[in-house]
Order: structure tokens, then C-alpha cells, then sequence
């Protein structure tokens, strides 16, 4: 599938939102809401078959290591934490939708 001419934002749009929205001071429930919508849109439109791969793995490496050792650094540790939750979760949402278009056509083949 070709990427349409507004999909390709969708991405740094998304991530703009879900970082400056913690900047901000945008509720977290309000920006987890614009990243669950955001990633299912990246999910189900954005990534072609020749990026899934490279997709799939860096959602995996943010879900393995994003939460480390962030909560420990001082004074931003909770701010960081909030910020990284918030990708997660775009990146997540997105990752669960072009795993389930992976599984769904190996299965039909």
C-alpha cells in the first residue's frame, strides 16, 4: 500500500502531540487518548510491509527498555517517565495493529 501525502506526518505529528502535550500540562489521560488514536491511524495506514520489521522491533526495544532507568534521574525522572509512557503507548497501539495484519495474512496464505 503507497503512503498517502498526510500519513507521513502522522508519526512526528503524534509524537509532538504526546511530547508536548506532558510539556504542556495536558491531562494524562488526554494525552494517552490523542496516542492510542494517533497509533491506531499509524497502525492501520502508515507502516508499509517493507517497515514492519524495523517497526516491530523498535516497539519491542521501547516496551523492554524504555521504563529502566528512568524514574531514578532527579527532578525530571517522573516528567521523563510520563513523556516515554505516552510514546509507549502511541508505538504499542501501532505495533499491536501491524502485528495483528502480519498474523491475519500469514494466515490466510
Amino acid at each position: 500500500m503507497a503512503k498517502n501525502e498526510w500519513n507521513k506526518y502522522l508519526l512526528p505529528g503524534g509524537l509532538l502531540v504526546v511530547i508536548g502535550g506532558n510539556f504542556v500540562g495536558l491531562g494524562a489521560d488526554m494525552v494517552n487518548l490523542v496516542a492510542l488514536i494517533t497509533g491506531l491511524a499509524i497502525g492501520v495506514s502508515n507502516i508499509t510491509r517493507a517497515e514492519r520489521t524495523n517497526f516491530m522491533i523498535g516497539t519491542m526495544l521501547l516496551a523492554l527498555v524504555g521504563f529502566s532507568a528512568i524514574a531514578s534521574v532527579p527532578a525530571i525522572g517522573g516528567m521523563l517517565e510520563q513523556v516515554i509512557g505516552a510514546v509507549a503507548t502511541l508505538a504499542g497501539t501501532a505495533g499491536i495493529v501491524v502485528a495483528s495484519k502480519v498474523l491475519w495474512e500469514t494466515a490466510q496464505s
